[in-house]
């Protein structure tokens, strides 16, 4: 059995190298033709442009118009409900012949506010114009959008900007209270001190009068010393107090004035952002232009040759192994109609002998 499957080998072999020539011929004939028909056929590009939405910053806007952006207005690229409008806008570059329509593509899985749109064409230069008329079509279309936001922003830096002022202006405010609490601190102080040091004097003089008893005038002159003594306690009472009072009011403004102090500078960072934010929101803007991303799509001649090439050689072996059979039945009939013929010779010999 091995040595049947060998001598089948070797008759394959045999019948490959006896037309070899003729299966090398085919092949190179397939390959030549097909090369000439791809060079003869019209030439299809691919042209590409990468377009991103402004605002990637902006939550909001990330939210809302970007999901239309990719969405609806990525579906309505595709149904084709921009093509009158991007044809409008190029006559003269094809010289008024207009297509019926134009067959976009878009690919929305490259980032968040991407959209790669391809458009396959004969004409590069028609496909590069039409693909930047689509993107000032787009532009015009979300403007609006564009337009409400900024002016979403600039409402809001604006009030910020007046709470700022406002808050600024409170913070002065409490600065000069902050100096004139601060000046009346000086005068209580001073005050407690000349009521301490008079108080301190007039004791020092009841005393020595207290010590000299000698005549009835001592004792009406202790009751004044008595009763202004009485008198300055009291006021230096007050005039502490009070100080504890403006001590506090002190505090406060100073607590008022850190407050502010904090909020201006939580605004000023808020306000900050919120520029950020808005020198971010923009229209489309085309990462990649259509001009640099031309690629030929049809026809494939690398792939069609090679193609071609697996075929013709499979189609010249059927006919190599083909002919080869036929050859083989031919010369089989042939052999089998000489024997018969030589056996009726033998038989009408052997009847006239008889004979």
């Amino acid at each position: 059995m091995v040595f049947e499957d060998e001598s089948h080998l070797v008759d394959y072999l045999r019948i490959i190298w006896k037309w070899k020539f003729a299966i090398v011929a085919g092949t190179i004939g397939f390959m030549a033709i097909t090369g000439i028909v791809g060079l003869l056929m019209a030439k299809t590009y691919t042209i590409e442009t990468v377009l991103q939405l402004g605002g990637l910053g902006v939550p909001q806007l990330a939210q809302n118009l970007h999901s239309d952006f990719l969405g609806s207005i990525s579906s309505r690229i595709e149904v084709g409900a921009f093509d009158d409008d991007v044809l409008a806008g190029m006559p003269e570059a094809i010289g008024g012949s207009l297509p019926a329509s134009l067959d976009f593509r878009v690919n929305k899985s490259y980032g968040p506010g991407i959209l790669v749109v391809s458009y396959e064409t004969g004409d590069v230069d028609f496909g590069v114009q039409a693909l930047r008329e689509l993107t000032q079509v787009l532009q015009r279309e979300i403007q609006n959008g564009i337009e409400y936001f900024r002016r979403d922003y600039e409402k809001k830096i604006a009030n910020i900007r007046m709470g700022i002022a406002l808050n600024k202006a409170r913070q002065n405010s409490a600065e000069r209270r902050l100096k004139m609490i601060e000046k009346e601190l000086e005068t209580l102080r001073s005050e407690v001190t000349i009521v301490r040091e008079n108080t301190a004097a007039l004791m020092n003089e009841r005393g020595k009068l207290i010590s000299n008893r000698e005549s009835q005038a001592s004792f009406l002159t202790e009751f004044v010393y008595n009763n202004m003594i009485q008198q300055y306690l009291a006021m230096g009472h007050s005039c502490r107090k009070q100080l504890q009072e403006t001590l506090s009011k002190q505090e406060d403004e100073k607590l008022s004035i850190e407050s502010l102090n904090n909020s201006v500078a939580r605004q000023e960072q808020e306000l900050k952002d919120l520029e950020a934010e808005m020198e971010t929101i923009g229209n489309i803007f085309i990462l990649t232009d259509p001009k640099t991303s031309v690629t030929l799509v049809k026809p494939k001649l690398v792939l069609s040759v090679v193609i071609a090439s697996v075929l013709g050689l499979f189609v010249m072996l059927l006919v190599a192994f083909s002919a080869d059979y036929i050859a083989r039945y031919r010369l089989a009939f042939s052999g089998d109609s000489n024997a018969q013929r030589r056996g009726k010779r033998h038989c009408l010999e052997g009847e006239s002998r008889e004979g």
